[in-house]
């Protein structure tokens, strides 16, 4: 069985469903790029910068993935720059992502109020019995 890709990089390429996903080569990616040094530090000042940050790496995500999309080449990654064009892409999945975790966010806080309620109840329930 042949499947095609979905705008792939030239019509008509076959991908075999046997084909492993090749995650060493992922990681090898990065660091085949001339500038991966400035990459992973661009990378881990983001890790540091609240919310922005986090915003700029999934923005890069997005930069990387199209880049991956429209040509097919993983030997060079588009470069990580332009901080304002990086928020940019990276704010529609942000906000997608903070809808869709959401609920669990209820369900959790829920969970906390509600041991942090016994915890109070018992606490006093030893105060009183002593």
């Amino acid at each position: 069985m042949q499947m095609r890709e979905a705008g792939g990089p030239g019509p008509g390429r076959v991908i075999d469903p046997g084909q492993r996903v090749q995650v060493l080569r992922a990681y090898k990616c990065l660091f085949r790029q001339p500038d991966w040094a400035r990459t992973v530090g661009m990378i881990c000042l983001y890790v540091f910068i609240p919310m922005v940050g986090s915003i700029a790496l999934q923005g890069y995500a997005v930069r990387v993935l199209r880049h991956l999309v429209i040509t097919g080449n993983d030997e060079r990654l588009p470069p990580m720059e332009g901080l304002s064009e990086l928020i940019g892409l990276g704010f529609p999945p942000f906000i997608l992502s903070m809808l869709w975790t959401l609920p669990l966010m209820f369900v959790i806080y829920f969970l906390i109020a509600a041991a942090v309620a016994v915890g109070v109840v018992a606490a006093a329930a030893i105060v009183a019995a002593l």
